[in-house]
């Protein structure tokens, strides 16, 4: 017996590759196993196909310096990266992106967090927008808060300070934080 499944138009996170670095070849591979929509900027379109990555669009930081793929969407940045690439995935109904990126500043992102499900990855961590965290973790997962000061560390239930921004959870077990005020970004190790 076979199962099948029906995957519709944006119906998974669309992918956008800021930074084409910051992730292993592994867990790309993952992200790309539900063909998303993938979206990245003109200067790593050429690094992407290299890699036998098919991309749907570009947004256009730099003319390409190879001939486009006929199906390609070439987007004009007018208004910015973050702008333009939430602007396009608005339109097209798509609520969901994995970003892959250097460690994301909430700067970058506060002005689509109510309206899109955020995901960065980078490097090590994914990292999420939220309020407030409850989730059940292993003894020793790390955490990264990157833009957190000791005393918010410190909110966080099960956990032991490690360097700035990183928490080490204690023991199996649900890792808390009551809901702030603003959001915060949180890094789980991958």
């Amino acid at each position: 017996m076979s199962s099948h499944h029906i995957i519709r138009e944006n119906q998974e996170p669309a992918l956008f590759v800021a930074d084409p670095h910051v992730l292993a070849d592994f867990y790309m591979g993952q992200l790309l196993e539900w063909s998303p929509t993938l979206l990245t900027l003109s200067s790593h379109y050429e690094t992407l196909l290299s890699r036998g990555i098919k991309v749907d669009v570009v947004l256009l930081d730099q003319q390409l310096a190879v001939e486009p793929e006929e199906h390609l969407v070439l987007l004009p940045m007018d208004a910015g990266i973050y702008p333009s690439l939430f602007g396009y995935l608005q339109e097209k109904g798509n609520t969901a992106v994995n970003i892959l990126c250097e460690t994301p500043r909430l700067a970058d992102f506060r002005p689509w967090i109510p309206d899109f499900t955020i995901s960065c990855i980078s490097r090590d961590f994914k990292y999420i927008f939220l309020k407030s965290y409850e989730k059940w973790l292993p003894a020793g997962l790390i955490l990264h808060v990157p833009e957190a000061d000791e005393m918010l560390l410190s909110l966080f239930s099960n956990v032991k300070l490690l360097q700035e921004g990183y928490v080490e959870v204690l023991q199996d077990g649900f890792v808390r934080l009551e809901e702030q005020a603003d959001y915060l970004i949180i890094g789980e190790a991958l």
